[in-house]
Protein backbone atom coordinates (compact mmCIF):
# COMPACT_ATOMS: atom_id res chain seq x y z
CA UNK A 1 0.00 0.00 0.00
CA UNK A 2 2.84 2.35 0.83
CA UNK A 3 4.52 1.65 -2.53
CA UNK A 4 1.25 2.33 -4.35
CA UNK A 5 0.81 5.64 -2.52
CA UNK A 6 4.39 6.64 -3.35
CA UNK A 7 3.84 5.75 -7.03
CA UNK A 8 0.71 7.89 -7.19
CA UNK A 9 2.49 10.73 -5.43
CA UNK A 10 5.33 10.73 -7.95
CA UNK A 11 3.04 10.34 -10.93
CA UNK A 12 0.80 13.28 -10.05
CA UNK A 13 3.17 15.67 -8.33
CA UNK A 14 6.28 15.35 -10.52
CA UNK A 15 4.78 16.80 -13.73
CA UNK A 16 3.02 19.59 -11.84
CA UNK A 17 6.15 20.50 -9.86
CA UNK A 18 8.50 20.46 -12.85
CA UNK A 19 6.23 22.41 -15.19
CA UNK A 20 5.21 24.86 -12.47
CA UNK A 21 8.82 25.50 -11.48
CA UNK A 22 9.77 26.10 -15.12
CA UNK A 23 6.92 28.53 -15.76
CA UNK A 24 7.44 30.49 -12.55
CA UNK A 25 11.20 30.34 -12.16
CA UNK A 26 12.31 30.23 -15.80
CA UNK A 27 11.78 33.90 -16.71
CA UNK A 28 13.15 34.98 -13.34
CA UNK A 29 16.30 32.88 -13.81
CA UNK A 30 16.82 34.30 -17.31
CA UNK A 31 16.46 37.85 -16.04
CA UNK A 32 18.85 37.29 -13.13
CA UNK A 33 21.46 35.82 -15.47
CA UNK A 34 21.13 38.74 -17.88
CA UNK A 35 21.59 41.17 -14.96
CA UNK A 36 24.48 39.11 -13.56
CA UNK A 37 22.76 39.00 -10.16
CA UNK A 38 24.66 35.97 -8.99
CA UNK A 39 23.77 36.31 -5.29
CA UNK A 40 20.04 36.47 -5.99
CA UNK A 41 20.43 33.64 -8.50
CA UNK A 42 22.13 31.43 -5.90
CA UNK A 43 19.43 32.27 -3.34
CA UNK A 44 16.67 31.39 -5.82
CA UNK A 45 18.33 28.07 -6.65
CA UNK A 46 18.76 27.17 -2.97
CA UNK A 47 15.22 28.08 -1.95
CA UNK A 48 13.22 27.15 -5.04
CA UNK A 49 15.19 24.64 -7.06
CA UNK A 50 17.26 22.69 -4.53
CA UNK A 51 14.32 20.94 -2.77
CA UNK A 52 12.95 19.73 -6.11
CA UNK A 53 16.42 18.76 -7.32
CA UNK A 54 16.97 16.66 -4.21
CA UNK A 55 13.66 14.87 -4.78
CA UNK A 56 13.99 14.40 -8.57
CA UNK A 57 17.66 15.16 -9.37
CA UNK A 58 18.00 13.67 -12.84
CA UNK A 59 14.74 14.96 -14.25
CA UNK A 60 15.20 18.53 -13.11
CA UNK A 61 18.95 18.82 -13.74
CA UNK A 62 18.87 17.56 -17.33
CA UNK A 63 15.49 19.23 -17.76
CA UNK A 64 17.13 22.51 -16.77
CA UNK A 65 19.86 21.83 -19.30
CA UNK A 66 17.46 21.45 -22.24
CA UNK A 67 15.34 24.27 -20.81
CA UNK A 68 18.19 26.77 -21.08
CA UNK A 69 19.59 25.63 -24.44
CA UNK A 70 17.50 28.08 -26.50
CA UNK A 71 18.57 30.93 -24.22
CA UNK A 72 22.14 30.48 -25.46
CA UNK A 73 21.08 32.15 -28.71
CA UNK A 74 17.88 34.08 -28.02
CA UNK A 75 17.23 37.38 -26.23
CA UNK A 76 19.53 39.26 -23.88
CA UNK A 77 20.80 36.15 -22.09
CA UNK A 78 22.93 35.25 -25.11
CA UNK A 79 25.52 37.91 -24.36
CA UNK A 80 25.16 37.94 -20.59
CA UNK A 81 26.02 34.49 -19.39
CA UNK A 82 23.52 32.16 -21.05
CA UNK A 83 26.24 29.99 -22.58
CA UNK A 84 28.11 29.77 -19.26
CA UNK A 85 24.87 28.77 -17.54
CA UNK A 86 24.34 25.81 -19.87
CA UNK A 87 27.94 24.72 -19.43
CA UNK A 88 27.58 24.83 -15.66
CA UNK A 89 24.31 22.91 -15.74
CA UNK A 90 25.91 20.36 -18.07
CA UNK A 91 28.74 19.76 -15.59
CA UNK A 92 26.22 19.35 -12.76
CA UNK A 93 24.20 16.96 -14.94
CA UNK A 94 27.22 14.71 -15.52
CA UNK A 95 27.91 14.48 -11.79
CA UNK A 96 24.22 13.86 -11.07
CA UNK A 97 23.96 11.02 -13.60
CA UNK A 98 27.03 9.30 -12.18
CA UNK A 99 26.10 9.76 -8.50
CA UNK A 100 22.43 8.79 -8.83
CA UNK A 101 23.31 5.95 -11.18
CA UNK A 102 25.73 4.44 -8.67
CA UNK A 103 23.47 4.93 -5.64
CA UNK A 104 20.24 3.73 -7.26
CA UNK A 105 21.95 1.21 -9.58
CA UNK A 106 20.55 2.81 -12.72
CA UNK A 107 23.71 2.72 -14.84
CA UNK A 108 23.41 0.47 -17.90
CA UNK A 109 25.59 -0.66 -20.76
CA UNK A 110 26.17 2.09 -23.36
CA UNK A 111 24.51 1.66 -26.77
CA UNK A 112 26.50 1.09 -29.95
CA UNK A 113 26.15 4.77 -30.80
CA UNK A 114 28.32 5.64 -27.79
CA UNK A 115 31.13 3.47 -29.13
CA UNK A 116 30.99 5.26 -32.47
CA UNK A 117 31.10 8.61 -30.66
CA UNK A 118 34.18 7.56 -28.67
CA UNK A 119 35.86 6.35 -31.87
CA UNK A 120 35.10 9.69 -33.55
CA UNK A 121 36.62 11.67 -30.69
CA UNK A 122 39.73 9.46 -30.64
CA UNK A 123 40.18 9.93 -34.38
CA UNK A 124 39.70 13.70 -34.02
CA UNK A 125 42.47 13.75 -31.39
CA UNK A 126 44.68 11.69 -33.69
CA UNK A 127 44.39 14.30 -36.47
CA UNK A 128 46.25 16.76 -34.25
CA UNK A 129 49.43 14.93 -35.31
CA UNK A 130 49.17 16.38 -38.86
CA UNK A 131 46.84 19.32 -38.28
CA UNK A 132 47.52 22.46 -40.36
CA UNK A 133 46.79 24.49 -37.21
CA UNK A 134 47.42 22.52 -33.99
CA UNK A 135 46.49 25.54 -31.85
CA UNK A 136 42.98 25.74 -33.29
CA UNK A 137 42.54 22.00 -33.04
CA UNK A 138 43.60 21.94 -29.39
CA UNK A 139 41.28 24.84 -28.54
CA UNK A 140 38.28 22.78 -29.63
CA UNK A 141 39.09 19.78 -27.40
CA UNK A 142 37.54 21.08 -24.10
CA UNK A 143 34.18 21.55 -25.83
CA UNK A 144 34.36 18.08 -27.37
CA UNK A 145 35.27 16.45 -24.05
CA UNK A 146 32.41 18.20 -22.24
CA UNK A 147 29.88 17.11 -24.88
CA UNK A 148 31.23 13.54 -24.82
CA UNK A 149 31.09 13.38 -21.02
CA UNK A 150 27.48 14.57 -20.94
CA UNK A 151 26.48 12.21 -23.74
CA UNK A 152 28.08 9.14 -22.15
CA UNK A 153 26.69 9.94 -18.71
CA UNK A 154 23.19 10.39 -20.15
CA UNK A 155 23.02 7.38 -22.46
CA UNK A 156 24.41 5.07 -19.76
CA UNK A 157 21.63 6.10 -17.39
CA UNK A 158 18.29 4.29 -17.27
CA UNK A 159 15.30 6.67 -17.31
CA UNK A 160 11.60 6.01 -16.98
CA UNK A 161 8.89 7.05 -19.40
CA UNK A 162 7.69 9.64 -16.90
CA UNK A 163 11.15 11.20 -16.57
CA UNK A 164 11.53 11.37 -20.35
CA UNK A 165 8.16 13.08 -20.65
CA UNK A 166 9.05 15.72 -18.05
CA UNK A 167 12.36 16.49 -19.77
CA UNK A 168 10.53 16.88 -23.10
CA UNK A 169 8.01 19.22 -21.49
CA UNK A 170 10.78 21.34 -19.96
CA UNK A 171 12.49 21.58 -23.34
CA UNK A 172 9.21 22.75 -24.83
CA UNK A 173 8.61 25.35 -22.11
CA UNK A 174 12.15 26.72 -22.35
CA UNK A 175 11.83 27.11 -26.11
CA UNK A 176 8.43 28.79 -25.74
CA UNK A 177 9.76 31.33 -23.24
CA UNK A 178 12.90 32.03 -25.27
CA UNK A 179 10.92 32.33 -28.51
CA UNK A 180 8.35 34.63 -26.95
CA UNK A 181 11.08 36.85 -25.52
CA UNK A 182 12.80 36.90 -28.91
CA UNK A 183 9.65 37.75 -30.82
CA UNK A 184 8.72 40.56 -28.43
CA UNK A 185 12.10 42.15 -27.78
CA UNK A 186 14.95 40.43 -29.55
CA UNK A 187 14.31 39.80 -33.25
CA UNK A 188 15.03 42.76 -35.52
CA UNK A 189 15.84 41.56 -39.02
CA UNK A 190 18.13 43.69 -41.17
CA UNK A 191 15.83 44.71 -44.03
CA UNK A 192 18.74 46.08 -46.05
CA UNK A 193 20.24 42.62 -46.50
CA UNK A 194 17.81 40.38 -48.33
CA UNK A 195 20.45 37.80 -49.18
CA UNK A 196 21.56 37.27 -45.56
CA UNK A 197 19.36 37.75 -42.50
CA UNK A 198 20.80 39.20 -39.31
CA UNK A 199 19.11 39.24 -35.92
CA UNK A 200 19.88 42.19 -33.69
CA UNK A 201 19.47 41.59 -29.97
CA UNK A 202 17.42 44.36 -28.45
CA UNK A 203 19.30 46.50 -25.97
CA UNK A 204 22.71 45.11 -26.96
CA UNK A 205 25.16 46.10 -29.66
CA UNK A 206 25.41 42.62 -31.08
CA UNK A 207 23.86 40.42 -33.73
CA UNK A 208 22.67 36.86 -33.31
CA UNK A 209 23.24 34.08 -35.81
CA UNK A 210 19.79 33.31 -37.27
CA UNK A 211 20.78 29.73 -38.08
CA UNK A 212 21.86 29.08 -34.49
CA UNK A 213 18.69 30.66 -33.14
CA UNK A 214 16.46 28.63 -35.46
CA UNK A 215 18.24 25.35 -34.75
CA UNK A 216 18.02 25.85 -30.98
CA UNK A 217 14.23 26.04 -31.36
CA UNK A 218 13.80 22.87 -33.43
CA UNK A 219 13.82 20.57 -30.40
CA UNK A 220 11.27 22.66 -28.41
CA UNK A 221 8.83 22.92 -31.32
CA UNK A 222 9.20 19.18 -31.94
CA UNK A 223 8.40 18.45 -28.29
CA UNK A 224 5.33 20.67 -28.54
CA UNK A 225 4.20 18.57 -31.50
CA UNK A 226 4.85 15.46 -29.41
CA UNK A 227 2.62 16.85 -26.65
CA UNK A 228 -0.12 17.53 -29.20
CA UNK A 229 0.10 13.96 -30.52
CA UNK A 230 0.11 12.37 -27.05
CA UNK A 231 -2.31 14.60 -25.14
CA UNK A 232 -5.76 13.19 -24.47
CA UNK A 233 -7.44 16.34 -23.13
CA UNK A 234 -8.47 19.66 -24.65
CA UNK A 235 -6.29 21.78 -22.35
CA UNK A 236 -3.11 19.90 -23.23
CA UNK A 237 -3.83 20.18 -26.94
CA UNK A 238 -4.60 23.90 -26.64
CA UNK A 239 -1.33 24.52 -24.79
CA UNK A 240 0.60 22.51 -27.37
CA UNK A 241 -0.92 24.45 -30.28
CA UNK A 242 -0.15 27.77 -28.57
CA UNK A 243 3.48 26.76 -28.00
CA UNK A 244 3.81 25.50 -31.58
CA UNK A 245 2.53 28.83 -32.85
CA UNK A 246 4.90 30.90 -30.66
CA UNK A 247 8.03 28.90 -31.44
CA UNK A 248 7.22 28.57 -35.15
CA UNK A 249 6.72 32.33 -35.38
CA UNK A 250 10.18 32.83 -33.87
CA UNK A 251 11.74 30.37 -36.34
CA UNK A 252 10.01 32.12 -39.23
CA UNK A 253 11.24 35.51 -38.04
CA UNK A 254 14.84 34.30 -38.03
CA UNK A 255 14.34 33.99 -41.82
CA UNK A 256 16.80 31.10 -41.81
CA UNK A 257 15.93 29.16 -44.93
CA UNK A 258 17.87 26.12 -43.77
CA UNK A 259 15.77 25.85 -40.62
CA UNK A 260 12.58 26.40 -42.62
CA UNK A 261 13.57 23.39 -44.72
CA UNK A 262 14.36 21.46 -41.52
CA UNK A 263 10.89 22.25 -40.14
CA UNK A 264 9.35 21.06 -43.41
CA UNK A 265 11.19 17.74 -43.09
CA UNK A 266 10.06 17.47 -39.47
CA UNK A 267 6.44 17.91 -40.51
CA UNK A 268 6.80 15.37 -43.31
CA UNK A 269 8.18 12.79 -40.86
CA UNK A 270 5.38 13.49 -38.40
CA UNK A 271 2.74 13.19 -41.10
CA UNK A 272 4.25 9.92 -42.29
CA UNK A 273 4.75 8.35 -38.86
CA UNK A 274 1.33 9.42 -37.59
CA UNK A 275 -0.34 8.31 -40.83
CA UNK A 276 -1.63 11.83 -41.45
CA UNK A 277 -3.41 12.13 -38.12
CA UNK A 278 -5.65 15.12 -37.58
CA UNK A 279 -3.22 16.60 -35.04
CA UNK A 280 -0.43 16.75 -37.64
CA UNK A 281 -2.82 18.30 -40.16
CA UNK A 282 -3.78 20.96 -37.60
CA UNK A 283 -0.09 21.80 -37.13
CA UNK A 284 0.23 22.37 -40.87
CA UNK A 285 -2.79 24.66 -40.71
CA UNK A 286 -1.30 26.66 -37.82
CA UNK A 287 1.97 27.15 -39.68
CA UNK A 288 0.13 28.20 -42.83
CA UNK A 289 -1.85 30.75 -40.82
CA UNK A 290 1.38 32.17 -39.37
CA UNK A 291 2.65 32.94 -42.86
CA UNK A 292 0.01 35.65 -43.24
CA UNK A 293 1.67 37.62 -40.42
CA UNK A 294 5.23 37.42 -41.74
CA UNK A 295 6.94 40.58 -43.05
CA UNK A 296 7.65 41.09 -46.74
CA UNK A 297 11.35 40.36 -46.20
CA UNK A 298 10.45 36.77 -45.28
CA UNK A 299 8.90 36.14 -48.69
CA UNK A 300 11.61 38.09 -50.51
CA UNK A 301 14.33 35.84 -49.08
CA UNK A 302 12.49 32.75 -50.29
CA UNK A 303 11.63 34.31 -53.64
CA UNK A 304 15.23 35.18 -54.54
CA UNK A 305 16.11 31.49 -54.24
CA UNK A 306 13.17 30.32 -56.33
CA UNK A 307 13.73 32.89 -59.09
CA UNK A 308 17.49 32.36 -59.16
CA UNK A 309 18.38 35.93 -58.22
CA UNK A 310 20.53 34.51 -55.42
CA UNK A 311 22.04 31.29 -56.81
CA UNK A 312 24.80 31.05 -54.19
CA UNK A 313 22.65 30.61 -51.08
CA UNK A 314 24.14 33.63 -49.28
CA UNK A 315 27.57 32.61 -50.59
CA UNK A 316 27.38 29.04 -49.32
CA UNK A 317 27.77 27.38 -52.72
CA UNK A 318 30.98 29.32 -53.36
CA UNK A 319 32.37 28.07 -50.05
CA UNK A 320 31.29 24.52 -50.89
CA UNK A 321 33.09 24.68 -54.23
CA UNK A 322 36.31 25.59 -52.44
CA UNK A 323 35.67 22.89 -49.84
CA UNK A 324 35.19 20.24 -52.53
CA UNK A 325 38.44 21.38 -54.15
CA UNK A 326 40.21 20.95 -50.78
CA UNK A 327 39.25 17.27 -50.76
CA UNK A 328 41.96 16.53 -53.32
CA UNK A 329 44.52 17.52 -50.66
CA UNK A 330 42.79 16.61 -47.38
CA UNK A 331 40.06 14.16 -48.38
CA UNK A 332 41.78 11.05 -47.01
CA UNK A 333 43.45 11.98 -43.73
CA UNK A 334 41.94 15.43 -43.17
CA UNK A 335 43.43 18.82 -42.38
CA UNK A 336 42.99 18.42 -38.64
CA UNK A 337 40.22 19.02 -36.15
CA UNK A 338 38.48 22.42 -36.49
CA UNK A 339 40.83 23.70 -39.22
CA UNK A 340 38.46 24.22 -42.16
CA UNK A 341 38.83 28.00 -41.97
CA UNK A 342 42.63 27.78 -41.95
CA UNK A 343 42.67 25.33 -44.85
CA UNK A 344 40.24 27.56 -46.74
CA UNK A 345 42.45 30.65 -46.34
CA UNK A 346 45.75 28.84 -46.89
CA UNK A 347 45.04 26.35 -49.66
CA UNK A 348 41.57 27.16 -51.00
CA UNK A 349 41.69 30.93 -51.41
CA UNK A 350 45.33 31.87 -50.64
CA UNK A 351 45.50 35.21 -48.92
CA UNK A 352 41.73 35.33 -48.37
CA UNK A 353 39.82 35.37 -45.12
CA UNK A 354 39.07 32.09 -43.40
CA UNK A 355 35.49 30.88 -43.78
CA UNK A 356 33.47 28.22 -42.03
CA UNK A 357 32.28 25.28 -44.10
CA UNK A 358 28.55 26.10 -43.67
CA UNK A 359 27.97 22.38 -44.10
CA UNK A 360 28.69 20.05 -41.20
CA UNK A 361 29.34 17.00 -43.36
CA UNK A 362 31.64 18.76 -45.84
CA UNK A 363 33.50 20.35 -42.94
CA UNK A 364 34.00 16.95 -41.26
CA UNK A 365 35.23 15.44 -44.52
CA UNK A 366 37.84 18.17 -44.99
CA UNK A 367 38.93 18.24 -41.35
CA UNK A 368 38.80 14.55 -40.41
CA UNK A 369 39.03 12.87 -43.81
CA UNK A 370 37.22 9.77 -45.00
CA UNK A 371 37.60 8.02 -41.65
CA UNK A 372 36.00 10.87 -39.77
CA UNK A 373 33.15 11.16 -42.26
CA UNK A 374 32.51 7.38 -42.05
CA UNK A 375 32.47 7.50 -38.23
CA UNK A 376 29.99 10.39 -38.25
CA UNK A 377 27.79 8.52 -40.73
CA UNK A 378 27.78 5.38 -38.57
CA UNK A 379 27.14 7.45 -35.45
CA UNK A 380 24.10 9.16 -36.95
CA UNK A 381 22.83 5.98 -38.61
CA UNK A 382 22.95 4.09 -35.31
CA UNK A 383 20.87 6.81 -33.64
CA UNK A 384 18.30 6.76 -36.43
CA UNK A 385 18.02 2.96 -36.04
CA UNK A 386 17.40 3.45 -32.32
CA UNK A 387 14.70 6.04 -33.06
CA UNK A 388 13.06 3.78 -35.65
CA UNK A 389 13.05 0.75 -33.36
CA UNK A 390 11.53 2.84 -30.56
CA UNK A 391 8.78 4.07 -32.84
CA UNK A 392 8.00 0.54 -34.07
CA UNK A 393 7.99 -0.98 -30.58
CA UNK A 394 5.29 1.26 -29.12
CA UNK A 395 1.64 1.45 -30.03
CA UNK A 396 0.92 5.09 -29.16
CA UNK A 397 2.12 8.17 -30.99
CA UNK A 398 3.77 10.88 -28.95
CA UNK A 399 7.18 12.09 -27.86
CA UNK A 400 9.22 9.17 -29.34
CA UNK A 401 7.86 9.95 -32.81
CA UNK A 402 8.47 13.67 -32.29
CA UNK A 403 12.06 12.98 -31.17
CA UNK A 404 12.66 10.97 -34.33
CA UNK A 405 11.28 13.85 -36.43
CA UNK A 406 13.57 16.33 -34.64
CA UNK A 407 16.57 14.09 -35.36
CA UNK A 408 15.84 14.23 -39.08
CA UNK A 409 15.34 18.00 -38.86
CA UNK A 410 18.72 18.41 -37.16
CA UNK A 411 20.36 16.41 -39.94
CA UNK A 412 18.87 18.78 -42.53
CA UNK A 413 19.72 21.94 -40.59
CA UNK A 414 23.33 20.74 -40.28
CA UNK A 415 23.66 20.91 -44.05
CA UNK A 416 23.76 24.70 -43.73
CA UNK A 417 25.92 25.22 -40.66
CA UNK A 418 28.86 23.94 -38.62
CA UNK A 419 26.95 22.17 -35.89
CA UNK A 420 28.65 18.89 -34.96
CA UNK A 421 30.25 20.19 -31.77
CA UNK A 422 27.28 22.18 -30.48
CA UNK A 423 24.96 21.35 -27.58
CA UNK A 424 21.80 21.77 -29.66
CA UNK A 425 23.03 19.11 -32.11
CA UNK A 426 23.44 16.39 -29.45
CA UNK A 427 20.40 16.92 -27.23
CA UNK A 428 17.92 15.19 -29.63
CA UNK A 429 20.20 12.15 -29.98
CA UNK A 430 20.37 11.76 -26.19
CA UNK A 431 16.58 11.90 -26.01
CA UNK A 432 16.37 9.28 -28.79
CA UNK A 433 18.44 6.87 -26.69
CA UNK A 434 16.33 7.65 -23.63
CA UNK A 435 13.13 7.00 -25.59
CA UNK A 436 14.55 3.62 -26.58
CA UNK A 437 15.39 2.80 -22.97
CA UNK A 438 11.91 3.73 -21.71
CA UNK A 439 10.27 1.76 -24.55
CA UNK A 440 12.32 -1.34 -23.62
CA UNK A 441 11.30 -0.99 -19.98
CA UNK A 442 7.62 -0.52 -20.85
CA UNK A 443 7.71 -3.55 -23.14
CA UNK A 444 9.44 -5.72 -20.52
CA UNK A 445 6.99 -4.58 -17.85
CA UNK A 446 4.07 -5.40 -20.14
CA UNK A 447 5.43 -8.90 -20.79
CA UNK A 448 5.99 -9.42 -17.07
CA UNK A 449 2.43 -8.31 -16.30
CA UNK A 450 1.02 -10.68 -18.90
CA UNK A 451 3.14 -13.56 -17.57
CA UNK A 452 2.05 -12.89 -13.99
CA UNK A 453 -1.59 -12.68 -15.04
CA UNK A 454 -1.29 -15.97 -16.97
CA UNK A 455 0.41 -17.75 -14.07
CA UNK A 456 -2.20 -16.47 -11.66
CA UNK A 457 -4.98 -17.62 -13.95
CA UNK A 458 -3.53 -21.13 -14.18
CA UNK A 459 -3.10 -21.23 -10.40
CA UNK A 460 -6.74 -20.28 -9.94
CA UNK A 461 -7.81 -22.97 -12.40
CA UNK A 462 -5.68 -25.58 -10.64
CA UNK A 463 -7.07 -24.53 -7.28
CA UNK A 464 -10.62 -24.73 -8.59
CA UNK A 465 -10.05 -28.20 -10.04
CA UNK A 466 -8.46 -29.37 -6.82
CA UNK A 467 -11.37 -28.01 -4.80
CA UNK A 468 -13.91 -29.80 -7.01
CA UNK A 469 -11.93 -33.06 -6.79
CA UNK A 470 -11.80 -32.82 -3.01
CA UNK A 471 -15.53 -32.34 -2.77
CA UNK A 472 -16.13 -35.40 -4.90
Amino acid sequence: MKALTQWRFDRTLLPMAAVGAALVGGPWLAWLISQESWRDLALLCIVGVLPLALRWPVTLVFGAYVFFLPFSHVAVVADSGGVSATKLIGIVAVGTFVAVGLVEKRLVKPPASALWFIALVLWAITTLAWSVSPEESSARLPTIFSILALYLAAVCFRVSEQELRIVCLLAMIGGALAATAGVITGFEADAARVERATLHVAGLNSAANPNGVGQSLLLPVGMAMGLLLSSRNVLGRAVALGVIGAISAAIFLTMSRGNLLAMTIMLCVLLLRSRVSWQAVVVVGVLAALLTFMPDLFFERINVVITGEEPTGAGRTEIWKVGLALLSRFGWAGSGLDTFATAYATYGVPGGAGRGSHNTYLGIWVELGVVGLALVAMLLFSHLRIARYTRNSISKIGFPVAIEAVCYAILVASCFGDDLWTKTFWAPWILAVWASRSAHQAKAKSRSSVAEFTDASFDNVDASVGHVTTRR
